[in-house]
């Protein structure tokens, strides 16, 4: 089985072919809810940016935004920094405390048993009101067949859990369940306020949907830091 952290470097290419759900109901979604966000020119931070795919769909999208990547992985500042997205972006291993506006967590949490120290660390380098975007897995699509990945169910559903991810032509690896109620506990405790779920079903009858007409595959979480 393979580790999230490894694939980093090997299959970036394969990650960028990825791109049905990922533009249109994952990365879609988010841009739309920065939209509601009016003020402009947020400073915005990618937390666990990998090689940088998404900065190259947000600035694509929005216009007057300061998008600064962040990743502990050395492997995927390296990537990110190669320029290979062709976008005007700050990627960088470090983090400055109250520096931003709004964070960004694609596909991150959903790496790791145990969510809260991530989500605290994000609040820490927040200004205050400002806001987190997360996007996940949804945690009850879990067994079901998207167009171009599929999560085996885990062998419990506790908080934590790991199951199997596959995504289209990889090697599958492991993530980490997580329920509603542990990314809203999270929240709190990180002084995030406001809290909103959204989920959103394939919108159209294009052959290439599978099973998210019928179950939505991501999750999107907004909270505002309390302001203090």
């Amino acid at each position: 089985m393979t580790k999230w952290n490894t694939l980093i470097e090997s299959h970036t290419t394969e990650f960028d072919k990825l791109d049905t759900l990922d533009k249109r109901l994952a990365f879609g979604t988010v841009t739309s809810m920065l939209d509601n966000l009016l003020e402009k020119n947020l400073t915005v931070l990618d937390f666990g940016c990998g090689a940088g795919r998404f900065e190259k769909t947000l600035t694509d999208a929005r216009e007057g935004l300061r998008v600064f990547g962040y990743d502990p992985a050395p492997v995927a500042i390296a990537l990110a920094k190669k320029g290979q997205y062709q976008i005007d972006c700050t990627f960088e291993n470090k983090l400055i405390d109250r520096q931003y506006d709004v964070a960004l967590v694609n596909f991150v949490l959903c790496t790791m048993p145990d969510i809260s120290a991530t989500v605290k660390t994000i609040s820490k380098v927040l200004k205050p009101g400002g806001k987190i975007i997360i996007s996940e897995p949804h945690p009850d699509g879990m067994g079901y067949h998207f167009c171009s990945y599929h999560p085996e169910k885990p062998q419990s559903f506790v908080d934590g859990a790991e199951y199997t991810t596959h995504l289209s032509g990889m090697e599958p690896f492991i993530d980490y369940w997580h329920p509603k109620s542990a990314y809203r506990n999270a929240l709190h405790i990180a002084n995030f306020e406001g809290i909103v779920f959204t989920e959103v079903l394939a919108f159209s009858n294009s052959v290439e949907w599978r099973d998210e007409r019928i179950q939505a595959p991501y999750l999107h979480i907004c909270a505002e830091k309390v302001q203090k």
